[in-house]
């Protein structure tokens, strides 16, 4: 570059606040900066946290265009990322509250109503997950068992991750945004639960619902499975930037599912 064009148009330059050298590069950079849909950057607090709530919600749900934009020189706030797993928590208590509402207008002895405590949500969970034993349970805890592992295999890419400049706030915050997608899919599984139920009590010699509602179970587990291993090879990938990030989500999923398998198959001779 000539003399008189750095003199002119200078490329790097120092902070007058804080003393520190920077390029004008780094600074104008939109990859370098935090998206403002992103949670994380909102600056407003209390009720006003929902709008950004709900546009994180929706970015989520397409990981090639969130991860574009969400890069690991952007800051991680635990807070915020407390908050959206608490969303996530009210939304599937929500739905799910509202949903045994809708199917219990009818008299039913054991399933009251208006009982939507977490006691009686806990305790319809409890029912489903012990009939059918062997087709309601393993279904239910899988995909939360192998979404729980995937993460824990970092531990053995100490080396990786050191060299991809990854810290495990960064790991936190690819597994909580993950929870969005499994939380979409969930919702998605009760809407269609609920249809296949209101469809049943309009015309019940129509199909047998409860056949069709076990069928719905194992293609639920299975999404989030699938859910699972696309989101973290696009997290290793274009968020982390790993090497051989391939092999990497190979293993790690390869690695939870297995491990998954034996933890269902040892609850269910004990």
């Amino acid at each position: 570059i000539p003399p008189s064009w750095s003199r002119s148009c200078p490329v790097e330059g120092v902070c007058s606040e804080c003393g520190l050298d920077f390029a004008w590069g780094d600074v104008l950079n939109p990859q370098l900066t935090i998206p403002a849909w992103l949670i994380e950057n909102e600056a407003r607090r209390g009720l006003r946290l929902i709008p950004a709530l709900i546009r994180t919600t929706w970015r989520a749900t397409f990981p090639l265009r969130f991860w574009k934009q969400v890069r690991l020189v952007h800051p991680v706030l635990l807070r915020r990322l407390l908050l959206v797993t608490l969303w996530l928590c009210l939304l599937l208590y929500t739905a799910a509250a509202l949903t045994i509402f809708l199917r219990n207008l009818y008299p039913n002895a054991w399933a009251p109503a208006l009982d939507l405590s977490v006691t009686n949500l806990v305790g319809g969970l409890k029912r489903g997950l012990t009939w059918p034993r062997m087709i309601v349970r393993p279904v239910l805890i899988a995909p939360l068992l192998v979404w729980l592992l995937t993460p824990m295999g970092f531990f053995a890419l100490s080396t990786s991750m050191n060299l991809a400049r990854v810290r495990w706030v960064h790991v936190c915050r690819a597994t909580i945004y993950g929870l969005i997608g499994l939380t979409v899919w969930s919702l998605l599984a009760l809407v269609v639960d609920f249809g296949m139920y209101a469809a049943y009590l309009l015309n019940p010699s129509l199909w047998d619902v409860f056949t069709a509602r076990d069928g719905l179970r194992p293609f639920w587990g299975l999404g989030c499975v699938l859910w699972t291993c696309y989101w973290w090879s696009v997290v290793t990938a274009r968020y982390m930037r790993l090497h051989l990030w391939w092999a990497v989500t190979f293993s790690l999923c390869a690695i939870s599912i297995l491990t998954t398998l034996v933890v269902l198959a040892y609850w269910d001779l004990f």
